[in-house]
């Protein structure tokens, strides 16, 4: 059965590493779709064909072979977030569990159902692999702080305190 992996691009070198793997384990049939999240899609394929071409592989694979590069879901740009992706990084938190970040999963795993349901002939079979990256550390920054205390939940989201409000 194929299989699709799905992957937040923000720098290159995760996506490369799985090309590499993929290669090197002969896995042709598969295809990685990589969601751009700062810059546009023909940069981020010379930049991969470049790093082919330096490892030695530009002569047997090159980036269209084994990657889809997903345009459109930059929204504000990089570590900025439109109402949107905020909502729908607090419904996936609340529906899953899941901790996605505003930048790289948020704008990822928002950009990967958004295609799912607009473009599902994308992608070669019916099971997808989201791979998270991480960025947990995206939620601390503050900037999703407006947007929770504004929400109204039956339990409410208890902010970090600072360390000078902590009674030690």
């Amino acid at each position: 059965m194929d299989k699709d992996g799905y992957i937040s691009n923000g720098e290159l070198y995760q996506v490369l590493k799985l090309m590499r793997n993929m290669k090197l384990l002969e896995f042709y049939n598969k295809r990685i779709h990589a969601i751009t999240i700062c810059v546009n899609k023909q940069s981020i394929i010379d930049h991969i064909n470049d790093a082919l071409n330096e490892v030695g592989l530009g002569d047997s694979v090159c980036a269209d072979d084994m990657i889809d590069i997903v345009d459109g879901y930059i929204g504000l740009g990089y570590g900025l977030s439109t109402p949107e992706e905020q909502e729908f990084i607090q419904s996936v938190s609340r529906s899953t569990g899941i901790i996605l970040d505003p930048c790289y999963s948020g704008k990822g795993a928002n950009g990967l159902v958004q295609e799912l349901s607009s473009n599902p002939d994308r992608f070669q079979g019916n099971r997808i692999l989201f791979i998270h990256t991480g960025g947990i550390f995206g939620l601390f920054d503050g900037k999703m702080d407006s947007y929770l205390k504004q929400r109204k939940h039956p339990e409410p989201v208890v902010l970090w305190k600072e360390l000078d409000d902590l009674l030690i």
